[in-house]
């Protein structure tokens, strides 16, 4: 998740009901409008808001560690709109859930008409967006207003499991928007808000569960990948991944992970020159390509042109040398055949990958680009729900030890979703 810069404290809260959950709130300045404000209502100020605030938690609230458990108040306070957003990691046997009402000064005197405020309350996950709740003045039942408004809406409860989302970041957003005009504000009140929430796995965990020496060769350490996101080049080359990894719908640290162990320089995934389609370890592209989007449609083409020369692959074949116009398009196949090992091996693999911790998918993400997706589905299976055996913690990390070398990839991968995405990849 990338950086969310400076914050400013600007919500207002109110009384020992409106807790402080930690969040972001993303302001939008007002917008002038013809319709005026009533004399009982306080005119628009023309000042110079920053672009992001924060509602700063209460010092006297006391969580247990890994659980939310708060209430929120989310305004317009004269803006167009509010969002804010919570980020975690989704916990084992997650749940998200909490009580809403709308609040707004539109009602009594502007329901039922084009100014129609309205309000979400959503989930932003790997897999797409989770609405909880959405709705608008003029579908909600309204009674006598509170909190300093002149109507509140009747309770709107939800509550999701979240457990398909297991080890991953989701972000709640909680958005609050004035329509038609910025005169007469509206707020969401998020009530008994309760979040299973998860730290992200500690690098001291990750070499106990992944057998991740020490010492010994850099490639082989946790931190072996860190020094190539350093420097100028280095932020080029986190935002390259990013972008990319963001397009394919798979992790940026698996990615990241992924390259730099087929290519160990950031410089052949940076470079503006040709690079061959074994360079960026996917031989057999011109096939390739097209089984992957016989089974994840929205992938993209990505063409490759011959070099009219010929090398040796692995199985010792003669293969047809052929090349990406660039390190970027290089790139993007490896992070497309990535998604679509992740496809196989949930839709064949009878549903088990999905099941599984990041750490050990990611694992099995490295083996089934190493070894073949097929050689990774059977894995997938002989595992089983709770994917012990996925892991191999002990032996020599060798090309031709690939699910123990794996094993060390996927905890790298972990590792650098952390520290450099900010994904906060949790532990099983």
């Amino acid at each position: 998740m990338p950086d969310r810069g400076p914050l400013w404290s600007g919500h207002r809260m109110s009384g020992s009901v409106w807790t402080g959950l930690a969040v972001t709130a993303l302001l939008v300045a007002p917008i002038p409008v013809a319709r005026p404000a009533p004399a009982s209502a306080a005119a628009p100020v023309s000042v110079e808001l920053p672009s992001r605030a924060t509602a700063a938690p209460r010092q006297d609230q006391e969580q247990a560690p890994g659980k939310v458990a708060q209430s929120l108040l989310v305004e317009t306070q004269g803006r167009q709109s509010t969002q804010a957003s919570y980020p975690f990691v989704v916990g084992a046997g997650a749940h998200i859930s909490g009580k809403l009402r709308f609040l707004s000064n539109e009602y009594p005197e502007y329901f039922g008409t084009e100014f129609n405020d309205l309000f979400s309350v959503a989930l932003a996950t790997p897999q797409g967006a989770v609405v909880l709740a959405t709705g608008n003045l003029n579908n909600s039942t309204w009674g006598a207003g509170t909190m300093g408004y002149s109507g509140t809406s009747s309770t709107l409860e939800f509550n999701e499991d979240l457990s398909r989302f297991e080890g991953q970041t989701v972000e709640l957003q909680i958005h609050v928007a004035n329509v038609a005009d910025t005169f007469y504000d509206s707020a969401v009140a998020a009530l008994e808000l309760h979040i299973d929430d998860e730290p992200p796995c500690s690098d001291e965990r990750l070499r106990d569960q992944h057998g991740v020496p020490e010492g010994g060769p850099k490639r082989e350490r946790l931190d072996g990948f860190d020094s190539a996101f350093a420097g100028r080049d280095g932020a080029r080359f986190r935002n390259l991944v990013e972008t990319i990894a963001a397009e394919a719908g798979i992790s940026p640290g698996m990615l990241a992970v992924n390259a730099l162990t087929e290519r160990d320089t950031r410089g052949d995934w940076l470079s503006a020159d040709p690079v061959t389609t074994w360079e960026a370890g996917v031989d057999d592209w011109v096939g390739l390509d097209k089984a992957i989007r016989s089974r994840v449609p929205e992938a993209p083409q990505i063409p490759v042109t011959d070099t009219g020369e010929v090398f040796e692959n692995e199985l010792g074949r003669q293969m047809p040398a052929r090349a990406f116009a660039n390190g970027r398009d290089a790139l993007r196949a490896m992070a497309w055949t990535l998604r679509y090992a992740e496809v196989r091996m949930t839709e064949d693999g009878w549903a088990g990958y999905g099941n599984l911790s990041a750490g050990q998918r990611f694992t099995l993400d490295r083996f089934a680009f190493n070894r073949g997706i097929p050689a990774a589905v059977n894995l997938v299976k002989d595992a089983g729900a709770s994917g012990q055996s996925v892991l191999k913690d002990s032996g020599t990390i060798h090309p031709s030890h690939p699910q123990r070398s794996a094993t060390v990839r996927g905890a790298q991968a972990i590792h650098l979703a952390n520290t450099v995405f900010g994904e906060g990849a949790s532990c099983p």
